[in-house]
C-alpha cells in the first residue's frame, strides 16, 4: 500500500499536465498517457511479480504511473513550457478561476445528488431496478464519449 501511495499523486500531476496539453491541442498525447500506463502495470505484472511478489505489481502500477507523468512532461517542455513553483499568490486569477469554475462545480454537484436520489428509489423497487438504472445511464453516456 505505501508503494501504491505514489501513483496517485503522480496521475494527479500528469493529468494537471494533461489539462494543459489540451489547452495547447496536443490530444494524442492524452490519448497515449493511459496506454504507458497500462503498459507499465503489464510489465509490473510480468517482469516485476516474478521477482518481487505483490510488491512488483504495486512498482509496476508506479511505473505506469511514470510513463504517464512522462509523456505529459515531455509533450510541456516541447513546447516549452515548463512549470515552476513560485510563492506570488495571483488574488485577481484566483478570484476569476473560482468564479467561472463555480457553476460547473454546483452542476457536477447536483447532478450527483440526483444519481444518489435515483439509485435510493430504484432500491426501493422490484429486483433488478438499479441495474436497469445503470445500463440506462451508460447507454445516455454513449453519446457523449
Amino acid at each position: 500500500m505505501r508503494i501504491l501511495l505514489l501513483s496517485p499523486v503522480l496521475l494527479g500531476v500528469s493529468n494537471l499536465f494533461s489539462g494543459v496539453n489540451q489547452s495547447f491541442r496536443r490530444f494524442f498525447i492524452y490519448a497515449l498517457s493511459p496506454i504507458l500506463y497500462n503498459i507499465g502495470i503489464i510489465f509490473g505484472i510480468l517482469f516485476l511479480v516474478p521477482l518481487f511478489g505483490i510488491k512488483g505489481l504495486a512498482m509496476g502500477v508506479v511505473l505506469g504511473a511514470l510513463f504517464h507523468l512522462a509523456v505529459q512532461s515531455a509533450s510541456l517542455a516541447g513546447l516549452g513550457f515548463i512549470p515552476r513553483f513560485t510563492m506570488r499568490v495571483k488574488l485577481k486569477e484566483i478570484k476569476y478561476i473560482l468564479k467561472h469554475s463555480f457553476p460547473r462545480s454546483l452542476g457536477l454537484t447536483m447532478n450527483q445528488i440526483v444519481l444518489i436520489f435515483i439509485t435510493f428509489i430504484a432500491s426501493s423497487l422490484a429486483a433488478g431496478s438499479i441495474a436497469v438504472f445503470n445500463l440506462a445511464f451508460n447507454l445516455q453516456a454513449i453519446v457523449l464519449s
